[in-house]
């Protein structure tokens, strides 16, 4: 851009020039970075959707095996209390007495690392042994439990040991070792009860002289309230996590399984229906499948048993031909080790190796030659080593002498001679 200026005598112009280079070039650098911001922005938006997707899927992934154990604790719960129930009302016990044994069980492993699935078992189990509910009942479940994890074992086990005693009404040494195996020192806690030494416990034990309450008061003293207190331990506490989760279950698995229980009498009767309409039908079926099973089995006997009988009665000419057909499987066998030697051969002399497949892998004459080879064998064999052989031979070269010297084309033996004297 030029300007032109008048300052009096003298002119001057001034030439301005605008250079718009270093513009554009900040401005494309400008809108690539604009670009490259964009492109970045989507890498960014995807990665982070994906880390979104993924965590959803984990937390999907969490959400559903946590319901899928809540579902199955709950049934294990809902099943035993349903049988502990059934057993009890199946005892006599009304449902009164019912809802009260269960309270039992589970006030005897409230804050345990037991459940009320496993309480109700045993409850039943004790209920039918003579032990009455209430607090005889709390306290044997009790008892139960702290043996049990005195003991680091399950309150079904330890049950089915108290349950003798409860059945009986007495103690044998028996008991004793059970529970002195799981470290319960039960036999100290009774001498020390009684105040006698070991030799006179074992033999108040003998004669049946240990009585319930003392057996119960020293087993209490002997397990203490371990239960209760292995309930505040880590261990105790992921129990108690886990009975939390299966009360959760059971609201739902027990609302259920009287439903289910209706869905399954129906699949019976259905069944049972089925059976009735289709069943003569299903038997005619089976049995004839059964009646030509046995005629297969029967045809497939007497197969043998004729093939057996064929064997036997041409056994004179099959042993020969069998034993020719082995010649010619044997000489088989040689040619393919044989081949197999050449093999190895050729691993030191790679043009020999070429040669050699070229000339008798890839032309069959070899194996038509090996193949007459066995064949004139067995024959020979045949021929040489087997009666029957021998005496075809004999006939078929006394053919030939006949028809040659017999006079068969008029050429007697003192003229075939002469002919070969020739």
């Amino acid at each position: 851009m030029a300007a032109t200026y008048n300052l009096g005598s003298a002119v001057a112009t001034i030439v301005v020039t605008s250079d718009t280079k270093g513009v554009s070039d900040a401005s494309n650098a400008v809108e690539d970075f604009g670009r490259k911001g964009e492109r970045t922005s989507k890498i960014l938006d995807i990665a982070l959707g994906n880390i979104i997707a993924q965590a959803a899927m984990k937390a999907f992934d969490a959400i559903t095996n946590l319901a899928g154990s809540i579902w199955d604790l709950g049934m294990d719960r809902a099943v035993a209390i349903e049988n502990a129930e059934a057993k009890l009302r199946g005892l006599g016990n009304s449902a009164e007495d019912v809802e009260g044994i269960m309270k039992n069980a589970l006030d005897a492993v409230k804050g345990t690392q037991f459940g009320l699935g496993e309480a109700a078992t045993i409850a039943a189990t004790a209920v039918a042994a003579g032990i009455k509910p209430g607090q005889d009942l709390e306290r044997q479940l009790k008892l139960v439990a702290n043996a049990a994890a005195a003991s680091g074992g399950s309150m079904s086990d330890m049950g089915g040991i108290l349950r003798k005693v409860w059945t009986d009404g007495k103690v044998d040494m028996e008991i004793i070792n059970q529970l002195g195996d799981r470290g319960i020192p039960i036999f100290d806690k009774l001498a020390e009860a009684y105040g006698v030494s070991g030799a006179e416990l074992r033999e108040m034990v003998s004669n049946g002289q240990i009585d319930m309450e003392t057996f119960t008061s020293s087993l209490e003293s002997s397990v203490g309230s371990v239960a209760a207190e292995m309930g505040g331990t880590f261990e105790g506490m992921s129990a108690n996590a886990q009975a939390a989760l299966g009360r959760l279950g059971e609201k739902a698995a027990g609302a259920l399984l009287p439903y289910l229980s209706e869905a399954l009498q129906l699949v019976i009767e259905l069944a049972d229906g089925f059976g009735q309409k289709f069943g003569p039908i299903i038997e005619q079926v089976a049995t004839q499948i059964g009646s030509n099973l046995v005629d297969a089995i029967k045809t497939g006997i007497d197969m043998m048993t004729n093939l057996g009988h064929f064997i036997s009665d041409n056994s004179t000419w099959l042993g020969p031909l069998a034993v020719a057909i082995g010649a010619v499987a044997a000489a088989m066998i040689v040619w393919e080790t044989a081949i197999k030697a050449w093999t190895i051969a050729q691993t030191a002399a790679k043009l020999i190796q070429d040669a050699f497949n070229a000339s008798m892998l890839a032309n069959p004459i070899g194996a038509v030659i090996a193949a007459i080879v066995a064949l004139v064998a067995g024959l020979v064999w045949f021929f040489t080593q087997t009666e029957l052989g021998r005496e075809v031979w004999a006939n078929f070269t006394r053919f030939v002498a006949l028809r040659t010297f017999g006079g068969g084309h008029g050429v007697s033996p003192p003229a075939a001679r002469s002919m070969r004297s020739r």
